[in-house]
């Protein structure tokens, strides 16, 4: 007597029968029934399994290695101005350019001056600027304007005086040279002169 081996398939509650070493024609027809609520629980729960997913599915664009990037303080930096006194020490800029601002002294403009504007006086100031850098340095951008109590002051131009005319020969390193600015200012007393030596650099705010 051969053993059959019926492997079954359900498909829609009707079941297929093979034996293993048998024709198919001989062998004993043999039917089963299954409810129509086993194979759907079967379909069901075959298709849960299959949808599950195996791994805990990450954010659109995440990484498993990606980290946080927090901004760095020194990204982006701002710059600052700095003070120093009229008649004081010299201000050193990051870049070791130096400028020494003497104290302010009356002044009085030639006939051939221009932009005295309203005023009623006017102040000179000696600029000293030193080069502290490895590099030639033009003093002739150097920018500079006053402000005085809450005016802003005129700067003078007086050619015949030698007031207002910044050198214009490159500064060496480890040279120095001085010239006169004057303005025309509302108070004597109460004066801010801003240096700005190029287009890098920060303003220095010398006060009186």
């Amino acid at each position: 007597m051969k053993r059959c081996v019926l492997p079954l398939a359900v498909i829609a509650g009707t079941v297929l029968t093979a034996c293993s070493g048998a024709p198919a024609a001989s062998a004993p027809a043999v039917t089963v029934t299954a409810p129509a609520s086993a194979v759907t629980a079967t379909a069901t729960a075959t298709v849960t399994a299959i949808a599950a997913p195996t791994d805990t599915p990450m954010p659109l664009g995440a990484s498993s290695s990606s980290q946080a990037v927090e901004p760095s303080a020194s990204s982006s930096s701002a710059t600052t101005s700095a003070t120093a006194k009229l008649g004081g020490s010299p201000f050193t800029y990051p870049s070791g350019l130096m400028v020494k601002v003497s104290a302010a002294a009356p002044y009085t403009p030639s006939r051939e001056s221009a932009n005295m504007g309203t005023f009623k006086m006017a102040m000179v100031f000696d600029i000293t600027v030193t080069n502290g850098t490895k590099s030639n340095f033009n003093p002739g951008i150097i920018q500079t304007s006053v402000q005085s109590g809450d005016t802003a002051g005129s700067d003078i131009i007086d050619v015949g005086n030698g007031v207002g005319m910044p050198p214009q020969t490159q500064l060496l390193p480890g040279r120095s040279v001085t010239y006169k600015v004057a303005f025309g200012v509302k108070d004597a007393k109460n004066l801010v002169l801003q240096v700005t030596p190029d287009y890098q650099s920060g303003p220095a705010l010398f006060t009186s």
